[in-house]
């Protein structure tokens, strides 16, 4: 049975949706970057701005690393979302193959709910017809 997979991403957060057979399951991953210290006291606390930039960037890269690891089970992958994060994702991805060539799909979208993006991805792989329950809010022995 494909695994097939769907993840929309910007910079601050992404939604992997799964769909295998008729079971459907939604993880969300936070990119909890430290954030610049505030001036305290004055201009001289602040770390200068490449310094910033580099560490946002390194840590970019390792939430896109972390972002391909959870991709490495999937058949079939679909990525969407608003902005930069998707291409900067799939340069992350060309360093791994046999996880890139699994990419069938890279669509621009907006800011979506999450059953927006379920709906999005089940279309996108011909399911727009199975609405499943994800299996996180099944109630128990459902």
């Amino acid at each position: 049975m494909e695994k097939n997979v769907g993840l929309w991403v910007d910079h601050n957060k992404a939604y992997l949706i799964t769909l295998k057979g008729e079971r459907e399951t939604r993880t969300r991953f936070d990119a909890d970057f430290d954030k610049e210290r505030t001036a305290s006291y004055g201009s001289a606390d602040r770390l200068p701005e490449k310094k910033v930039e580099r560490r946002r960037m390194n840590q970019l890269k390792g939430w896109y690393g972390e972002l391909v690891r959870a991709l490495t089970s999937a058949d079939r992958i679909y990525i969407f979302g608003p902005g930069k994060a998707k291409n900067e994702l799939l340069i992350a991805l060309e360093e791994e193959e046999e996880v890139a060539s699994k990419v069938v799909g890279v669509d621009p979208a907006d800011a979506m709910t999450e059953n927006q993006m379920a709906a999005k991805v089940r279309s996108f792989y011909g399911n727009a017809d199975k609405s499943g329950i994800p299996d996180y809010r099944r109630p128990p022995g459902a």
